[in-house]
């Protein structure tokens, strides 16, 4: 396995293609661009027998490992391959065929940063991600050429699931969440009851909703409740495009929770609700609700306004 890892810290390019900077990445209806350099060796490579690997720099990893032996390979611009999935998932016209890939973009991706365009759109990275294909013989010590495909396709399978367990005897954490339930992996389209209940109250009856004349929505959570429940519980809340004001009632005073020194959060995606933007975690994984209620504790705060305002 060593020889494996090697070659993908050796042999990696960067896996996006980018704009501005490595870590504001472009991609329109149909999904996601490779960057020059990975399109370049996936065209020697998509037709072939090989695995590859995704991967970021940061100490947990975040690492995907995956096979492939079909022509084109896993990574078409196409429904449910991963270049298409996750401008899918962003976009919200996954199809019932279509990968979960949330947990993908909930780790490697700044969804508040989410730019939709007419025709391009644009996110940033949490940090660069690479892509690492590696060739059969490596691997397998011996060409492809030589074997069947019911031979190949076994050693294929054997490798990879080696090579998921030598990662995550590293520590590292596997997006492929069979694998490593330690993952965060959030649901697409996810209910109400699939939201963690740790320490919340579940059975409040909104009634302290105002719509005042900018259209704005304000309403009041409570220290032991989260604000994914309360949304889910309002009616009529806006959905999509809206900006998210969390402020404490005692001084007026915005909570700058996990944004950048931001005090304000703006979901750009169409049709995603409040209750999806705070079930989804930050860049350590941790639920965006969690991270208000932890604040909230930590500076005593009982009660929280969240003001949420449509943008035209």
């Amino acid at each position: 396995m060593d020889i494996i890892k090697n070659y993908v810290r050796n042999n990696s390019q960067t896996l996006f293609k980018n704009v501005d900077t490595i870590n504001n990445v472009v991609f329109d209806n149909r999904g996601f661009f490779f960057s020059k350099e990975a399109e370049i060796v996936y065209n020697q490579i998509k037709d072939l027998p090989h695995l590859y690997v995704a991967w970021t720099e940061s100490r947990e990893g975040f690492y995907y490992v995956g096979k492939s032996f079909q022509n084109g390979g896993r990574w078409k611009r196409s429904h449910a391959y991963h270049l298409g999935t996750l401008a899918h998932h962003l976009l919200d016209t996954i199809r019932y065929d279509d990968q979960n890939h949330q947990h993908w973009i909930d780790n490697w991706m700044q969804i508040e940063t989410l730019n939709l365009g007419n025709n391009e759109h644009f996110i940033q990275l949490h940090q660069e991600v690479k892509i690492c294909f590696i060739p059969f013989k490596l691997y397998s010590g011996q060409g492809f050429n030589t074997l069947d495909k019911n031979e190949i396709r076994p050693i294929n399978k054997k490798i990879e699931e080696d090579l998921i367990k030598s990662y995550l005897a590293d520590g590292l954490k596997l997006l492929n969440v069979q694998n490593n339930r330690n993952v965060k992996f959030s649901k697409e389209k996810r209910k109400i009851t699939d939201i963690p209940k740790t320490s919340i109250k579940t059975n409040k009856v909104v009634n302290s909703l105002n719509n005042n004349n900018n259209n704005c929505f304000e309403f009041k959570v409570q220290q032991d409740e989260s604000i994914a429940i309360i949304a889910g519980n309002i009616q009529n809340l806006p959905v999509g495009c809206c900006t998210i004001e969390i402020m404490n009632p005692l001084n007026g005073q915005n909570l700058y929770i996990q944004n950048n020194g931001n005090a304000i959060r703006t979901i750009r995606t169409l049709l995603r609700t409040v209750t999806e933007y705070f079930t989804a975690g930050d860049a350590n994984g941790i639920s965006k609700w969690q991270v208000v209620q932890n604040e909230m504790i930590q500076h005593n705060i009982e009660e929280i306004t969240v003001r949420v305002c449509p943008i035209n």
